[in-house]
């Protein structure tokens, strides 16, 4: 046999003595632990069946359908600016489970309760009734809309009481939250009303300024005729220069050709003419062809001065209307960027009054709807339960007995670890390590 089988064969032995050492102590205290876990057991049982009062359930169910928001079309940015201002005042409350878990517990809606049902205003206060109840939510993500469902759970030891509660709570809450949907709604429609007239007096003032600045004498319409009818009238006299121009210079072109050709042309000629007794005799005579040259230079002469003056004219006439026009134009411009100032001012007035109008019907229509009704459902109303849920007589006794249980073996473990005294043999081999020669028998 080798060193590992003997250090296995020792610590069985030990295990063997140590598992009889604790066989033993509990033996030994067998009575203590008994009488401990039977206390604890019937202490359970009394305290459970006889001390403590039953305390029922009654539960009612709602669900919650959250409202609609309509859409509003918005035309400028500003308009998306108030209208973001408006909705909020115009908007119906969010109904998620955290609000209307948070509502329900409204010492508000337990001060309503407590006076509907004529209840003791010292034993149930505020405090004590959110003692009382209990709520839960649940949402299905699953579900085509977003409805939630609410449990309100009231626990009494009078079953009827706790229906009575439940139910109460559940229609105190639903008047509350009609209440304030109203009151918040009268208040947007008021604000509301006074946004709108206050628009509706801006859109008349600047209908009327407007309705004035147009019927100024020199206001933009007639300047608008006025500069169509200059540009026209200019147009007539550049096209008329034009066409005096290209004339201007065929007769120019012609004058000088007819200057040209009279300066080589003579202007006296030679000529042979028969005297008076019968001789012939060189006479110098004017030429006719200088003098049909001269005439037809001196027409066109005449007619190229002509031009030039029509020209001169029009040239004048045309740098004077141009001077009116430029002047015009300034005023035109002037005038026209005050109208659409004022025009743009009143789209933007137009704009708003149609928003806050819009609203206001919203508000009006929200105002008159019965949120508590509309937005809930009661899917169950809460009926005086039967059974109790409090105490829960078993599992107080069960665990009760293993407590007791484990006390009493922890409390025969502490005892006997402080007896030290020697009372039979198997102390004496135990405690001193020593043989047993002999016993002396009590008398």
């Amino acid at each position: 046999m080798n060193h590992e089988d003997i250090d296995n064969i020792h610590d069985r032995d030990t295990i063997e003595i140590d598992l009889r050492e604790v066989i033993a102590v509990l033996k030994k205290w067998r009575w203590l632990i008994a009488l401990v876990t039977t206390l604890s057991v019937l202490s359970a049982g009394i305290i459970s069946f006889f001390i403590l009062p039953p305390v029922f359930e009654a539960t009612t169910t709602l669900m919650v359908q959250q409202a609609n928001q309509s859409q509003t079309r918005y035309y400028t940015p500003e308009d998306i600016q108030l209208g973001e201002a408006v909705a909020e005042m115009s908007r119906l409350p969010a109904l998620t489970i955290n609000n209307v878990v948070r509502q329900i517990k409204n010492p508000e809606i337990m001060k309503r309760v407590a006076k509907e049902l004529k209840l003791d205003p010292e034993l149930y206060t505020p405090e004590a009734m959110l003692e009382m109840i209990e709520v839960q939510g649940s949402t299905n993500p699953q579900a085509k809309d977003a409805s939630s469902m609410v449990d309100i759970k009231v626990q009494h030891t009078d079953p009827r009481l706790a229906a009575k509660i439940a139910n109460s709570i559940r229609e105190n809450y639903l008047a509350f939250v009609s209440e304030k949907n109203t009151e918040q709604m009268a208040k947007s429609a008021t604000f509301l009303s006074q946004q709108l007239a206050e628009a509706e007096k801006k859109v008349d003032k600047l209908s009327e300024e407007l309705k004035k600045f147009d019927e100024q004498p020199r206001g933009v319409l007639f300047l608008e005729k006025e500069i169509q009818s200059k540009l026209d009238t200019l147009n007539q006299y550049r096209t008329k220069a034009n066409e005096l121009s290209v004339e201007y210079e065929k007769a120019l072109a012609a004058q000088r050709m007819l200057e040209e050709k009279l300066s080589q042309t003579p202007q006296l000629i030679k000529m042979n003419k028969l005297q008076v007794d019968g001789t012939v005799a060189q006479v110098e005579e004017i030429n006719p062809v200088y003098t049909s040259l001269s005439e037809t230079l001196n027409q066109k002469t005449t007619g190229v001065t002509e031009m030039e003056a029509q020209l001169g004219v029009l040239g004048m006439m045309t740098a004077s209307l141009e001077e009116e026009l430029n002047s015009l134009q300034a005023e035109y411009t002037d005038k026209k960027t005050k109208r659409d100032r004022i025009v743009q001012e009143l789209d933007l007035a137009n704009n708003t009054y149609k928003l806050l109008s819009e609203k206001s019907v919203q508000t009006r229509i929200t105002k008159s709807v019965d949120l508590g009704q509309t937005s809930f459902i009661t899917v169950a109303a809460a009926e005086p339960p039967s059974q109790p849920v409090k105490p829960k007589k078993v599992l107080n006794i069960t665990v009760a007995a293993v407590l007791g249980l484990v006390v009493s073996v922890m409390l025969a473990f502490a005892l006997n670890y402080l007896d030290n005294t020697i009372k039979t043999r198997d102390d004496v081999q135990r405690i001193l390590g020593l043989p047993v020669i002999g016993t002396v028998p009590e008398r």
